[in-house]
C-alpha cells in the first residue's frame, strides 16, 4: 500500500511508513523523524532543531535565534533587533525607530513624523496636514479642502462640489446632478433618467424600460420579458420559459426538464435522472450509481466501490486499498 500523494494527516504518519510531503503539523514530529517541510508551528521548535521556514510566530523567537522570515509581529521587536519587514503596526513605532511601512494607523502620527503612506483615516487629518491618499472618508472633507480620490460617499457631496468618482449612491443624485457613474441602486431610477449601468436591482423594471443587463433577480422576470441573462433564480422559472443558464437549484427541476449545468445538489436526484457533473455528495450515491466524479467524501467508500478520484478523507484508506491520488488543493 503506497501513499504517493498525502497532505495534511493528523498523525504524520502514511500507509507506507514514510512522511515524504507533511505540512502543519500541530507537534513537528513526523513519522521519519525529520521536517522537510513545516509551517506555520506554534512553538518554533522544529523535529530536527532547525527553523528552515518559519512564518507568523508571534513571539519573534525562532529556534535558532534568527529572523529571517517574520511577519505582522503585535510589537515591532524582532529576535535580532531589526524590523527588515513590518506591517500594520497598532503604534507605529518600530523596533528601530523608523516607518518603512506603515499602513492603517488609527492615529495618522508616525514614527518619524511623516505619512508617506496612509488610508482610511477616520478623521482626514494626517500628521503633516496634507492628504496625499485618503480613501473612503465618512465626511468628505479632507484636510486641505481638495477631494482629489472620494468613494462611495453616502451623500454624494464632495467638499469642492464635484463628484468626479462617486459608486453606490443610495439616492441616485450626485452633487453635479449628472450620473455617469452609478452601480446597485435600489431603485433603477438615475437623475438623468437613463439606465447606462445597473445591476442587480430588486424588481427587474429600470427607469428607461429596458433590461440591458440584469443579474440575480429573484423572480426571474424582466422589464420586457425576456431572460438573456438569469443566474441562480430560486425556482428554476425564468421568463420566457427556458433555463439557458441555471446554477445550484435547490430541487434540480429546471424550467424545461433538462440539467444541463447542475452543480453540488443535496439530493443527487437530477431532473432527467442522470448525473453528468455532481460535486460533494454527502453520501457518495449518485442517481445512476455511478461515481464519475466524486471529491472529498467524508468515508472513502464511492457507490461503485472504486476510489478513481479521492481527496482529503480523515483516514487514508480509499475503498480499494489503494492511494493513487490523494491531496488538498491550494
Amino acid at each position: 500500500m503506497s501513499t504517493r500523494r498525502r497532505v495534511n494527516s493528523p498523525t504524520g504518519q502514511l500507509a507506507d511508513g514514510s512522511t515524504r510531503r507533511r505540512v502543519n503539523s500541530p507537534t513537528g514530529q513526523l513519522a521519519d523523524g525529520s521536517t522537510r517541510r513545516r509551517v506555520n508551528s506554534p512553538t518554533g521548535q522544529l523535529a530536527d532543531g532547525s527553523t528552515r521556514r518559519r512564518v507568523n510566530s508571534p513571539t519573534g523567537q525562532l529556534a535558532d535565534g534568527s529572523t529571517r522570515r517574520r511577519v505582522n509581529s503585535p510589537t515591532g521587536q524582532l529576535a535580532d533587533g531589526s524590523t527588515r519587514r513590518r506591517v500594520n503596526s497598532p503604534t507605529g513605532q518600530l523596533a528601530d525607530g523608523s516607518t518603512r511601512r506603515r499602513v492603517n494607523s488609527p492615529t495618522g502620527q508616525l514614527a518619524d513624523g511623516s505619512t508617506r503612506r496612509r488610508v482610511n483615516s477616520p478623521t482626514g487629518q494626517l500628521a503633516d496636514g496634507s492628504t496625499r491618499r485618503r480613501v473612503n472618508s465618512p465626511t468628505g472633507q479632507l484636510a486641505d479642502g481638495s477631494t482629489r480620490r472620494r468613494v462611495n460617499s453616502p451623500t454624494g457631496q464632495l467638499a469642492d462640489g464635484s463628484t468626479r468618482r462617486r459608486v453606490n449612491s443610495p439616492t441616485g443624485q450626485l452633487a453635479d446632478g449628472s450620473t455617469r457613474r452609478r452601480v446597485n441602486s435600489p431603485t433603477g431610477q438615475l437623475a438623468d433618467g437613463s439606465t447606462r449601468r445597473r445591476v442587480n436591482s430588486p424588481t427587474g423594471q429600470l427607469a428607461d424600460g429596458s433590461t440591458r443587463r440584469r443579474v440575480n433577480s429573484p423572480t426571474g422576470q424582466l422589464a420586457d420579458g425576456s431572460t438573456r441573462r438569469r443566474v441562480n433564480s430560486p425556482t428554476g422559472q425564468l421568463a420566457d420559459g427556458s433555463t439557458r443558464r441555471r446554477v445550484n437549484s435547490p430541487t434540480g427541476q429546471l424550467a424545461d426538464g433538462s440539467t444541463r449545468r447542475r452543480v453540488n445538489s443535496p439530493t443527487g436526484q437530477l431532473a432527467d435522472g442522470s448525473t453528468r457533473r455532481r460535486v460533494n455528495s454527502p453520501t457518495g450515491q449518485l442517481a445512476d450509481g455511478s461515481t464519475r466524479r466524486r471529491v472529498n467524501s467524508p468515508t472513502g467508500q464511492l457507490a461503485d466501490g472504486s476510489t478513481r478520484r479521492r481527496v482529503n478523507s480523515p483516514t487514508g484508506q480509499l475503498a480499494d486499498g489503494s492511494t493513487r491520488q490523494r491531496s488538498t488543493r491550494r
